[in-house]
């Protein structure tokens, strides 16, 4: 089988989120926890990966940086590429998926080495009723979460046997030297400028159509305008009273919903089921700082927005990160639904969701130090993230062992916490990543965000 198509340079967006991690609270580090059924056998799992990455070039790359920053950091071979600093196999002292969990959280902040390829997995035996964890490390500018779980079929089968996959040959690596990229960042200017010449005469046209209708000219401009900045308002303070302290620690937590349920009460309201998921947040929210003594009407949340479109090469993100109040103190859940529903269907709809990269390739233009200070500072007032990730609706197996559960657990990048679900065989696996110094009672926060779930799917 032929490589799948991957982009060869980051997006201004990813090469943000690869800078800014000067400040450590701003990691972009993602944890995938699957539960499995039993414990494969360690060289079927590690085989599975051997043939993964020979398929998926992204896997065998690391980032290259051009000298004096000419251009985004470009993907290339790593020519020292191992499989086993990879790929490994531990036994979970305890065995139960608190102990998994509590691993994980050290385990993801301890950084990715950026001289290699920006992932690690690690199967873990020993768990309760003999069953097992994969833990998947990978760093968010690698891939986003819809272009994840189009790779997700180059490791899984349907069935428990899988289908009989054949071995490909390991591409030979292609060494590539600073003049290389320094050549390679002169020439991506140049297309650029080339690229600007050519389309000069149809950007004359659109000059001369908006010269022919002023009107419409100045609307649309201004309409741009404003909406530009919304998205790039600063944030100077947290909403929360309570969760105000940030670290570069974290803990890792999870529950599972009914599917169906949810998407039920979505349904019920003529809402999504995003916006039942957020809704829920919502709610365990304000349960959380009312039992913590200090209620709250509004908090400030960030939720990506997937832009990728199905024929777009996979690797990087194609997401465009939206900051904005939500209200939490509805008791309501169906207006609570609503309510939502109408903010983020608003939000969704902003013209300036366009030009994000754009906008980031302006904070990438400043000193690195300024950027982390300027967009960082952001990023560390924004109270939770949120983010739903659709997974795999039917039973599948990793080396031969059924995935029982699927987790993903998002980077807090700067924030509180991040609440994530991932669908997967009729259940919302839900994912919560709290920074340790913000949310000092982190059982009570799992309490609370499972009660605002059972609440929306048992009252609508």
């Amino acid at each position: 089988m032929a490589a799948l198509p991957f982009t060869d340079r980051m997006s201004e967006s990813d090469a943000l989120m690869w800078d800014m991690e000067k400040d450590p609270r701003l990691r972009s580090t993602i944890t995938a926890l699957l539960l499995l059924e039993q414990a494969p056998e360690f060289d079927r799992f590690r085989g599975e990966f051997d043939r993964a990455v020979r398929i998926l070039p992204r896997f065998r790359q690391r980032v290259a940086t051009p000298p004096l920053h000419l251009s985004t950091p470009i993907w290339v071979d790593d020519t020292d590429f191992e499989l086993d600093f990879h790929v490994r196999h531990a036994s979970v002292a305890g065995g139960s998926v608190r102990d998994v969990l509590d691993l994980a959280g050290v385990w993801a902040m301890a950084g990715l080495d950026r001289a290699r390829p920006l992932w690690e997995v690690t199967l873990l035996s020993g768990l309760e009723d003999g069953g097992a964890a994969c833990l998947l490390k990978v760093h968010h500018s690698m891939i986003d979460g819809v272009g994840g779980m189009r790779l997700a079929g180059e490791l899984l089968s349907f069935e428990p046997t899988g289908p009989e996959r054949v071995l490909p040959a390991l591409p030979d690596p292609r060494a590539v030297t600073r003049r290389d990229l320094v050549l390679d960042a002169l020439g991506q200017r140049m297309r650029g400028a080339t690229g600007a010449v050519r389309t000069a005469p149809h950007t004359l046209g659109q000059l001369a159509g908006a010269l022919l209708r002023p009107r419409r000219t100045v609307r649309d401009t201004v309409r741009m305008a404003r909406s530009v900045a919304k998205l790039v308002a600063p944030a100077t303070s947290m909403l929360s009273p309570i969760m105000t302290r940030r670290s570069t620690t974290w803990r890792y937590d999870v529950f599972d919903v009914d599917f169906d349920d949810l998407k039920k009460a979505a349904h019920r309201c003529e809402a999504s089921l995003n916006d039942a998921f957020v809704a829920a947040v919502c709610g365990g929210l304000r349960l959380y700082h009312e039992r913590r003594g200090w209620p709250v009407d509004e908090l400030r949340m960030t939720m990506p927005v997937n832009i990728r479109t199905d024929d777009e090469p996979l690797g990087g993100n194609r997401i465009s990160p939206l900051r904005f109040r939500v209200p939490v103190g509805i008791v309501d859940p169906a207006k609570r639904v609503s309510t939502l529903r109408d903010i983020m269907r608003s939000w969704r709809a902003e013209p300036a969701i366009a030009v994000t990269e754009q906008l980031a390739g302006m904070l990438n233009a400043l000193p690195t130090s300024v950027m982390t200070a300027v967009f960082g500072g952001m990023l560390t007032h924004v109270d939770f993230l949120t983010s739903n990730v659709p997974g795999i609706p039917v039973p599948c197996w990793l080396a031969g062992s059924r995935v029982l559960r699927w987790y993903a657990l998002g980077a807090t990048e700067g924030s509180a916490m991040n609440v994530t679900l991932m669908s997967h065989d009729g259940t919302c696996c839900i994912g919560i990543n709290t920074d340790r110094a913000a949310v000092t009672d982190p059982e009570l926060m799992r309490e609370c965000l499972a009660e605002g779930f059972a609440e929306l799917c048992t009252t609508l």
